[in-house]
């Protein structure tokens, strides 16, 4: 059985006691154990945000293990990626190993799901399907050529693929029939 977290995530934070876990100094990020309302991910991809990596690199002095070795000592002393100096974080890409039992079925995610979590910069962090975001992509893409190509509306567009499926079918059926 899980142990029941603060809906917050205030579960996590190590200090200041009593913050969310995004502005937290330190969070308890030992993932041995999830709690019921928390998502386990396996991490593929973290991109730090640019404020926070052009901050980084001026303290590294561009030197790139330096920039590595600050990167890591942040991570160890919050368990997060958070710059101290500028506040911000980034965004990560990974695929979900685990979910908690309160949050089973009452999410749009699976084990095995590509996410996408995002940073606002406002306290605001929120995440994404991959998949369903690069379903959004291509409709939104496949909106603006329609619109390019004359169609005004999804029924022209509708019309206009049955009038092709139609010469489609006469062309190589109707000879036969």
């Amino acid at each position: 059985m899980q142990k029941k977290g603060n809906k917050y995530g205030t579960h996590r934070v190590i200090e200041p006691k009593g913050v969310l876990p995004q502005p937290a100094n330190k969070i308890d990020n030992n993932m041995d154990e999830i709690w019921d309302n928390e998502i386990l991910i396996d991490v593929q991809t973290l991109n730090v945000d640019s404020a926070s990596f052009t901050d980084i690199k001026a303290r590294a002095g561009g030197d790139h293990e330096k920039i590595k070795e600050i990167m890591f000592d942040i991570v160890a002393k919050q368990g997060k990626h958070r710059n101290p100096w500028t506040g911000s974080g980034g965004m990560l890409l990974g695929t979900v190993e685990k979910i908690g039992d309160a949050l089973k079925g009452k999410i749009n995610l699976k084990e095995g799901d590509k996410i996408l979590f995002l940073d606002e910069g406002n306290g605001r962090i929120y995440f994404e399907n991959t998949a369903l975001l690069a379903f959004n992509r291509i409709q939104d893409e496949m909106k603006d050529e329609a619109e390019k190509a004359g169609f005004n509306d999804e029924q022209e567009l509708q019309d206009f693929a049955r009038e092709i499926r139609q010469e489609m079918w006469e062309k190589n059926y109707a000879n036969n029939a």
